[in-house]
């Protein structure tokens, strides 16, 4: 079970040392760089990407007065470690990641090597200690208190410092603290629960309608019941996210560190069916499994659809930037932002400039194609909403289809099309590809400890014994 952090706010308003200005230090030649990741956001549950519940007063605040909001960012994978790999490393992805690879350049090695102090502060267990991802930092704290952050935060520093946050909030199982856990269950779309309905006749037509009617009823309101508390957790990250920005103030640093708002991926709130392959004879009977809850199989929107805002020294404030985009962008777009040269062969851009033609009052070009891929499917995706997901058994029998899905005509993915169409025939191509070409594990990097394995299971990562 994950851990619950005690966190900043109450600190806040008692730690007497925050109710004084810190001594200035003298201007660095570089500014700080404060990222945050939120574990499993969906862009579409956040009020500035038009979600109409109060998930996200700070978050909305940021995105509205203090920088850039981008519409459409896709994520490389719809699980933590190999997305956070992409992210880390500007690289699209030819096979599924448990660790971060020692043999590339990642966003912490490359800041250190600059001159940047680096500190990590991890409550995602499957990143921490010996998972690879602490290379690079000074200190990676797993789990922190909130005096750690502050210590951290307080210290006078004469180099500029990359301070990383990964919250686990709101991954599942969703648990918001009483204060935040405040959101009523909506009732599920009519036509949500007709699916399970027709389902359950399909898969048993012997079984009674009132049976039928009884179990979609019970699974509709289970669901709703957990969004209702999916949206807790968000309010929950989101007033860590206001602290952090609170903290940034009190030291007089706002103005000069770059801020990054970003997700892993997002979740599917049972909008979209499990992976065929994936549905045993036992789960296959029961709703909540069939159709999909959390993450980490499937490629669907809901999933790869997530929120990226910027704000900070040289950023414009109460931008939106609508062109496609990707999480591979986030490293050369922070390396450009301060002032550093973009290494060469990465799959990432950086994003400044298209923000800047947005500036001019011009239209920047789109991101043509991104990837994204777990270990059962490998999706494509073009800036113009064209996608294809394609299994990694494509031969075998039981393997789930390969599809594609236009997403200007079908944005809720309902409708999948053949993989021979012309416009998926050169998608497909490109997958292929990319399997080809991506980044690869090496050996050592797939394989994780015992400990590792168990929350890996706690967590729905991997299938219970």
């Amino acid at each position: 079970m994950r851990a619950r952090s005690i966190w900043l706010g109450l600190l806040l308003l008692s730690v007497p040392i925050l109710c004084t200005r810190p001594e200035r230090v003298p201007q660095k030649k570089r500014p700080d760089v404060l990222l945050f990741i939120v574990d499993t956001l969906r862009a579409d549950h956040l009020g500035c990407y038009g979600y109409d519940r109060g998930t996200s007063p700070a978050i909305d605040r940021f995105a509205r007065e203090a920088g850039v909001r981008f519409e459409y960012v896709w994520s490389q994978s719809s699980w933590t470690a190999p997305s956070m790999v992409s992210l880390f490393t500007s690289h699209f992805l030819a096979s599924d990641f448990k660790k971060m690879p020692q043999s590339v350049a990642t966003l912490p090695t490359i800041l250190r090597d600059a001159g940047y102090r680096t500190l990590g502060f991890q409550y995602n267990v499957l990143l921490g200690k010996d998972s690879g991802f602490e290379r690079g930092f000074d200190e990676y704290l797993v789990e922190p208190s909130a005096k750690e952050i502050l210590d951290r935060f307080e210290a006078d520093s004469d180099t500029p410092r990359l301070f990383y946050f990964h919250f686990v909030d709101p991954h599942d199982p969703y648990a918001p603290p009483k204060e935040f856990d405040i959101f009523p269950p909506r009732p599920l779309k009519p036509a949500r629960v007709e699916e399970f309905r027709a389902y359950l006749r399909e898969i048993a037509p012997e079984r009674s309608e009132i049976d039928i009617q009884r179990q979609a009823k019970q699974a509709a309101q289970e669901m709703a019941a957990e969004i209702a508390r999916y949206d807790g957790d968000i309010r929950t990250a989101d007033q860590k996210f206001g602290d952090l920005l609170t903290l940034l103030e009190k030291h007089e640093r706002r103005d000069e560190t770059i801020v990054v708002l970003a997700a892993d991926h997002g979740e599917t709130l049972w909008e979209h069916r499990e992976a065929r392959s994936i549905l045993t004879p036992e789960t296959r009977t029961d709703l909540r499994k069939v159709w999909k809850g959390t993450h980490n199989s499937i490629l669907c929107e809901a999933l790869l659809h997530v929120p990226l805002l910027i704000g900070g020294p040289g950023v414009p404030k109460g931008l939106v930037y609508s062109p496609f985009a990707a999480n591979v962008d986030v490293l050369p777009t922070i390396l450009e932002l301060v002032g550093l040269p973009v290494p060469a062969g990465i799959d990432g851009a950086s994003l400044v400039p298209g923000f800047r033609v947005i500036e001019g009052r011009g239209v920047p070009k789109a991101r043509d194609l991104a990837y994204a891929t777990t270990s059962v499917f490998t999706a494509a995706r073009t800036g113009s909403g064209q996608k294809v997901v394609v299994p990694w058994n494509l031969e075998r029998s039981f393997s789930d289809p390969a599809y594609a899905i236009d997403l200007i005509k079908d944005p809720n993915e309902k409708f999948q099309l053949p993989i021979e169409s012309p416009a998926a025939k050169g998608l497909f191509e490109a997958v292929l590809a990319i399997r080809r070409n991506g980044l690869t594990a090496s050996s050592g990097e797939e394989q994780i400890d015992p400990l590792t394995e168990e929350r890996m299971r706690q967590l729905g990562y991997l299938p219970g014994r």
